[in-house]
């Protein structure tokens, strides 16, 4: 029996955990490393999917002096590791399939 897969836009209000490479620009590379954060909002594409995902993460404790409150950075598809589903870190592909 198929479950049905689920649309991108239920990513909203999720906690996702992502990574964010060290060779990013910008304010990225001072958020480097793995994070996690609530889905703001989703942006999906022409086709099938979605290009990128607004999360806000907590300031980090170290970094307080150049990010003194929550910030909100896109996040592509690709740097998402998995979605905290039932106190459990899920895979995305896992989770949109429903099998999680």
């Amino acid at each position: 029996m198929n479950k049905a897969q689920r649309q991108p836009e239920e990513l909203v209000g999720k906690t996702v955990t992502f990574i964010i490479p060290g060779h990013a620009r910008g304010r990225r590379s001072r958020l480097g490393g793995f994070r996690t954060g609530k889905v703001l909002s989703v942006e999906r594409g022409p086709r099938i999917g979605f290009r990128k995902v607004r999360v806000m993460t907590p300031s980090p404790g170290r970094l307080k002096r150049y990010i003194p409150s929550p910030s909100c950075i896109d996040v592509l598809p690709a740097e998402i590791q998995g979605v905290v589903w039932f106190g459990k870190v899920r895979p995305l592909d896992q989770w949109m399939t429903g099998a999680a």
